[in-house]
């Protein structure tokens, strides 16, 4: 089971866009669906997503950290179980005794992340562009975000952060040129040459003319029905990618060594047939028990080789999904998925 750790600050949307996801990822994206197994969480994600799309009602923020759990499928085949824990934005960023003990929790809970989603809401970044009077105190507040990265930095160097732009239906174009450029100055410490960090940016939205989805308020404009729409599936497809990454790497090795194994088993087979019994016998050399050691190895390079191209095209898959709406960065330079 990895756990993707969702970080971000009271109604940047996290909650949201869980909603959204689990709900127009069920049909999925290119074979690729996110499925809930437990019928109670799958409930609850329901009805949250039933109150925006149906109710038009922007859902309460979340009062309490909630945990689910998730499988990612390819073509019906199971390939990653994932988990997050939805903790309330307000944890960050107050300073009474009950949230400075959900805020110390956190921290521990981020040291065993296999990847961080950071939630941003545009209209924070729009404060921020236009100069706007609040920006002072959204820059204040985003800087507990900066203080998240600094704590969390060998982890983060482990592992693909992304950061997700939430309600980016509020971008005109002239924003949208500049989403990007902010984005690296509100985090420089993510996009350093040289920091060994990946970091995905991304703009995502429920939908079309939302407005800033205050909780309780009537949702307006037009809800996706297709993620790919909102790029709503991009921060669990960037987790998926470097997922199969790893995975075909471990497995690469894994193949590597089982083939040094099959040589090794081919020479003293090669040995043994070139002495009698006595000599095999005296030496450990089980010829029967070479032979068949020799069968399974070639069984199991035949299922690792098979199992290796399987997950290069899920790769392949996975990675022709990533549009230009995104930017990819590696070692703080930009890259191309």
């Amino acid at each position: 089971m990895k756990q993707i750790s969702i970080i971000g600050l009271s109604r940047a949307g996290k909650t949201c866009y869980m909603y959204a996801m689990a709900k127009t990822m069920k049909r999925g994206v290119n074979g690729i669906n996110i499925f809930v197994p437990d019928d109670g969480m799958r409930d609850q994600l329901e009805l949250g997503w039933r109150r925006i799309r149906r109710e038009h009602k922007w859902p309460s923020g979340n009062d309490k950290v909630t945990h689910w759990n998730f499988q990612c499928m390819l073509n019906l085949r199971n390939v990653m179980d994932f988990c997050w824990d939805d903790f309330k934005g307000g944890t960050l960023s107050s300073f009474n005794e009950i949230d400075t003990r959900f805020r110390n929790e956190f921290y521990r809970y981020l040291q065993n992340s296999d990847g961080m989603i950071f939630f941003i809401a545009a209209d924070m970044v729009e404060r921020i562009l236009l100069n706007d009077p609040d920006a002072e105190d959204d820059l204040d507040d985003l800087d507990m975000l900066n203080a998240i990265i600094s704590q969390n930095g060998q982890k983060m160097k482990q592992i693909p952060v992304t950061i997700a732009i939430t309600k980016s239906d509020l971008l005109d174009d002239e924003a949208k040129e500049l989403l990007f450029p902010v984005i690296k100055q509100i985090f420089p410490s993510l996009f350093v040459v040289g920091n060994n960090i990946k970091t995905l940016i991304v703009p995502v939205s429920l939908g079309q003319d939302l407005g800033h989805g205050e909780q309780n308020q009537d949702v307006l404009g037009m809800i996706y029905a297709d993620p790919k729409e909102g790029n709503i599936h991009l921060p669990i497809m960037f987790n998926l990618y470097h997922y199969l990454k790893k995975y075909i790497s471990e497995t690469r090795e894994e193949l590597s060594s089982l083939k040094m194994d099959l040589s090794k088993n081919a020479t003293n087979i090669n040995v043994a047939n070139q002495h009698g019994p006595l000599w095999r016998w005296w030496n450990g050399y089980d010829l029967d028990n070479l032979q068949s050691n020799k069968g399974s190895l070639l069984k199991r390079i035949e299922e690792t080789e098979r199992e290796l191209s399987q997950y290069e095209m899920d790769l392949e898959k996975t990675r022709s999904e990533f549009t230009k709406d995104c930017q990819y960065y590696v070692n703080g330079k930009l890259q191309t998925l």
